[in-house]
């Protein structure tokens, strides 16, 4: 009896630390992914006014022109241009209840 509690213990501890394993790694590569797409989309903006000689209008040009792709799922863009010749806000939201693959 005493072997099988030791047992049924040492598993509730081993699965208790592969749990939270995997929702630190998880949040680390959801803080990963969130730097790396503004980033992105940054210096798809940036590149945008290099070579056109102004800032995209909006997302989706970004999307359409720069080849950008946003997980909606899993995150909400805000960009805003304010005129063609300055850089745009740009705020990116976690959608804590989005997928994750």
């Amino acid at each position: 009896m005493k072997n099988i509690l030791k047992s049924i213990v040492t598993a509730f501890i081993i699965g208790g630390i592969l749990s939270f394993g995997i929702y630190y790694i998880d949040d680390f590569m959801l803080n990963k992914s969130y730097y790396a797409l503004y980033d992105e989309i940054k210096q798809a903006s940036d590149h945008c006014f290099a070579v056109e000689g102004r800032y995209p209008p909006d997302l989706r040009y970004i999307e359409d022109h720069y080849g950008i792709k946003i997980d909606n799922r899993r995150f909400t863009v805000d960009y805003r241009r304010t005129s063609p010749d300055n850089p745009p806000d740009i705020n990116i939201r976690i959608n804590k209840g989005g997928a994750s693959a």
